[in-house]
């Protein structure tokens, strides 16, 4: 839950960052869209998720400020185009992964049946770096807050295809977060202010 504030924090800053305007509508986006992300992750449920990990907390915090200061500094880049800024993010990305991997892994073995390559190609390329790609693509032509805003439609999707694939249940709390989620997202790009 967490790791979702970036957004938030992104909405929050951009007044500050970009000198856009904050308006009650977009607020109110992200606070409706903050408590539908409270509904999934199940913390008002009494077995939810609401116990006392400060430390997944912590890091969650960390990691939507790092994911928050992307979408920021994205907005300033200007001469690159989507490819070259996904190339440019899943590099630094890999660069701060070798060292991790190296300092915590007992020892690497580079040993890969070739279905698991091919599967770590496929995951890479086109689901991480298509993605990206698109990602980077577009957010020039939106304003930063809507790009914030739509980041919360990833758990959305990753629990309705875990509900799907996985068969993992989808409860009503579950549900309520989601339309919170995607309904805010959708007022956020249609209403007008």
């Amino acid at each position: 839950l967490s790791y979702y504030l970036a957004p938030v924090f992104v909405i929050l800053l951009s007044p500050l960052v970009l000198k856009e305007r904050l308006t009650a509508k977009k607020l109110g986006c992200a606070a409706a869209s903050l408590i539908g992300m409270a509904f999934v992750a199940g913390i008002f449920e009494e077995s939810g998720a609401g116990s006392n990990h400060l430390l997944g907390i912590g890091l969650g915090v960390l990691a939507a400020a790092l994911y928050a200061s992307v979408i920021l500094m994205n907005r300033f880049i200007r001469d690159l185009s989507g490819m070259e800024q996904t190339l440019g993010q899943l590099g630094m990305g890999a660069l701060v992964l070798i060292p991790y991997t190296l300092l915590t892994e007992s020892g690497l073995s580079w040993q890969m049946p070739a279905q698991a390559a091919m599967l770590l190609l496929i995951l890479g390329i086109v689901h991480t770096g298509g993605c990206y790609w698109m990602y980077f693509s577009s957010i020039r032509e939106l304003p930063t807050q809507i790009v914030a805003v739509f980041s919360y439609i990833d758990p959305v999707v990753a629990i309705l295809l875990s509900a799907l694939f996985l068969k993992e249940e989808l409860g009503i709390m579950q549900a309520v977060g989601a339309v919170l989620i995607l309904g805010s997202a959708f007022a956020g790009e249609r209403i007008s202010d």
